[in-house]
């Protein structure tokens, strides 16, 4: 139960955190590219997902990760390094072009493997969705 719990801690919060005023620049440029409404898609997706959970759960069916999911998870982690690592060390060979490029696509690669797995998650809570509305619980 904690597990997927910090997992979504750490990421909405790594996120939170790089999409925040405190990564720009004086020129007034966000360093780390993570936009706000890449923020929203993935705090969304975090609560969505974990309301799913709760309820299925609760309707006495299991609703563990799946490979979307765990996809998701592993490929925000390697995103969030990779932003961390490229705007610490932006005069070495992590601010080359190169770095600099891999990271947006990395962060929009992130951004829909994100909206992937939530949909995944709706597919599989369909059931006790259309019951909920069905039943008007």
């Amino acid at each position: 139960i904690l597990d997927p719990f910090v997992d979504k801690i750490l990421v909405c919060g790594t996120f939170a955190f790089l999409a925040g005023d405190g990564f720009v620049n004086a020129q007034g440029v966000l360093v780390s590219d993570v936009q706000g409404w890449m923020l929203v898609v993935i705090l969304g997706r975090e609560l969505l997902v974990t309301s799913l959970r709760g309820v299925t759960e609760g309707g006495g069916q299991s609703f563990g990760a799946n490979l979307y999911g765990k996809t998701k998870m592993v490929l925000q982690s390697a995103t969030a390094v990779t932003v961390l690592v490229t705007i610490a060390h932006p005069d070495g060979i992590f601010g080359t072009p190169w770095f600099t490029y891999g990271r947006v696509i990395l962060l929009y690669l992130t951004v829909i493997v994100t909206l992937l797995s939530m949909f995944s998650y709706l597919h599989a809570a369909r059931g006790v969705l259309l019951h909920m509305s069905v039943s008007g619980k």
